[in-house]
């Protein structure tokens, strides 16, 4: 199977060939490509009529063809228009004025030298069309239509993503394919405005150059191109500067001590990684991102549901847009284990046929990836776009760590965090120990260390950005798991008198609040306890903010408010936590 590029979109003429039909050398590739479990799409300004003229096998070499600029769309279920035809009547008015015109299923088509004339009659016409050249020709297609658009529809045709597909072309029509891809091409004979904007300039022209990328190191995974429109800012180094990585085909890893901040930074990679349209899936031990399920097409599968299983792949396959959160919050040990064992094989059959989902993000992966691991379906390194999160890197498998290309380190929030955390960083970066810590020394407040290991030796302080959606601070474990005595709530009439009764966590405290004295209530909110506790102990600012509301109003009431003041503190609570 391929490594990360699933698909290849190719222009015709100029790109795969200078006349009607690819070399016998080109066609080649094109088969070995196919043959190799890629995906190849035509995308011409040729009519289909036009191109099977020249190349009547046409249909052989590729799994779809998008025709006319983007207005056509032929698979083996047959062919699609994909927008309303260009109105007759300008191909009339042009036809009166002297201009020859190639009429397709959709566009209209002329030499390019015409184009003023065109201009005047769709002015004339009041029509919403666009004008588009390709060399020496050109089209008239409905407004909206481009190749990047008809490959979209193609590739949705075919279950895959543009972010898994290389483009090459060589014209002017060829630029809006080129920059929807995760990769864009420009073959050595390309318009000059083409090659300037392309990731990659092959040394060849049109079909040797095709050649040359099939058969390349980018295609096989041995080379990777990082272009800057597929990156991720995980927020601004000291001087100001965007701190960006690449949005794809890295391995990352994300350590720091308890409440450094690492499932906060997660959560802001995932989301960029989202809004770039990559499909995600986030591994949620502790439920820290099920807000990211607040985004568009985003999933939250398990929690208080039934456990994400067969959903998972399912969903992935009937909405290969969609990015997921498989929360495992609700499991027991001996489930989560299980389920490591039968869901991640799946996952990598899709991974492997469809390289989707582009990101796999393993929350506390030490307990997934630790050094006796038999995970190897979950994390497969060679493939890239993993994500580990977890505050004892050490425990990680070796070859969990020898496979990282990009390592972010939090501050260490104790000694125990401090020998890991510098550890990891240390032998990652090839620094003394003594340079690592006094790096740590003087990082501002909430900054982290970014470490390539392209750069080694090289530490980069830089600024955590902000996040879009909120960030849930493993609120499944606050809510059942039992805190320590000593940081319990207890509910008491007066400083000198408890109830008798005290909460062990955020579900006991609903239950104890929901039933104690209104002398409880009005005693604990007149000095701000409730908030105060839910501050100190959870780090849930969110909650203590609303809670801390409704004390100061109740505080500001009369007795009689208390009730109204018990189910406004009830409902803050099962807002936050549902279920």
């Amino acid at each position: 199977m391929p490594d990360y590029f699933r698909a290849v979109a190719l222009d015709f003429d100029g790109t795969l060939t200078d006349g009607e039909r690819p070399a016998p050398a080109v066609l080649a590739a094109l088969g070995e490509a196919r043959a190799g479990g890629r995906r190849l799409v035509l995308v011409t300004g040729r009519t289909l009529r036009h191109l099977r003229a020249g190349f009547a096998d046409v249909d052989n070499w590729f799994d779809a063809i998008v025709a006319e600029n983007g207005a056509v769309l032929h698979t083996q279920e047959g062919s699609q228009v994909l927008a309303q035809p260009i109105d007759p009547a300008l191909a009339d008015a042009l036809a009166r004025r002297g201009v020859q015109v190639d009429r397709g299923q959709v566009l209209l088509g002329c030499s390019a030298t015409h184009d003023h004339l065109v201009l005047e009659e769709v002015r004339r016409l009041g029509a919403d069309y666009q004008l588009t050249r390709n060399r020496g020709a050109l089209m008239i297609v409905p407004a909206g239509v481009t190749k990047g658009t008809g490959l979209d529809a193609a590739l949705d045709n075919l279950g895959l993503s543009r972010h898994s597909t290389i483009a090459i072309g060589d014209a002017e029509n060829d630029h809006t394919m080129l920059s929807r891809c995760e990769i864009g091409v420009a073959v050595a004979n390309a318009v000059e405005s083409l090659k300037r904007r392309a990731d990659i300039v092959t040394l060849a022209p049109d079909g040797k150059g095709v050649i040359e990328i099939l058969r390349g190191d980018v295609m096989a995974g041995r080379s990777h191109v990082h272009p800057e429109r597929w990156q991720i800012a995980l927020g601004t180094y000291l001087d100001g500067t965007p701190a960006t990585i690449p949005a794809s085909q890295v391995n990352i890893l994300v350590t720091g001590g308890t409440r450094a901040g690492k499932s906060y930074l997660a959560g802001l990679i995932a989301e960029q990684l989202i809004r770039l349209a990559y499909a995600v899936v986030v591994i949620d031990v502790e439920g820290d991102h099920t807000s990211l399920a607040d985004l568009p097409n985003v999933v939250h599968l398990g929690g208080y549901e039934p456990g994400p299983g067969t959903g998972l792949v399912r969903t992935l396959l009937s909405h290969h847009g969609t990015s997921i959160v498989a929360d495992l919050s609700q499991l027991t040990g001996e489930e989560r284990r299980r389920w490591y064992q039968e869901k991640p094989p799946r996952l990598a059959d899709l991974r492997s046929d469809r390289g989707l989902p582009h990101w796999v993000l393993i929350d506390e992966a030490h307990e997934s990836l630790g050094q006796e691991s038999q995970n190897s379906r979950l994390f497969a390194p060679d493939r890239k776009g993993h994500c580990l999160i977890t505050y004892h890197p050490t425990e990680l498998s070796a070859e969990a760590r020898n496979s990282i290309d990009i390592l972010v380190s939090l501050q260490p929030t104790t000694l125990d965090a401090e020998d890991v955390v510098v550890a990891a960083t240390t032998a990652f970066c090839g620094l003394s120990v003594n340079d690592v810590l006094a790096a740590f020394s003087v990082l501002p407040a909430g900054a982290g260390l970014l470490v390539r290991a392209s750069e080694p030796g090289v530490l980069r302080p830089f600024i955590v950005g902000h996040r879009r959606t909120i960030h849930e601070r493993h609120w499944h474990k606050y809510a059942t798991a039992d805190l320590p005595v000593h940081r319990r709530f207890v509910f008491r009439r007066s400083r000198e008198s408890t109830s008798g009764h005290e909460a062990a966590n955020l579900r006991d405290f609903h239950t104890e609040l929901d039933g104690c004295e209104a002398d409880v209530i009005a005693f604990h909110a007149g000095a701000h306890d409730f908030s105060r506790w839910i501050r100190g102990v959870f780090g849930d600012e969110r909650l203590a903010a609303d809670v801390e509301q409704v004390e100061t109003e109740l505080n500001t009431a009369r007795r009689e408010n208390v009730e109204a003041s018990r189910r406004r503190l009830l409902d803050a609570l099962e807002h936050r936590f549902p279920g």
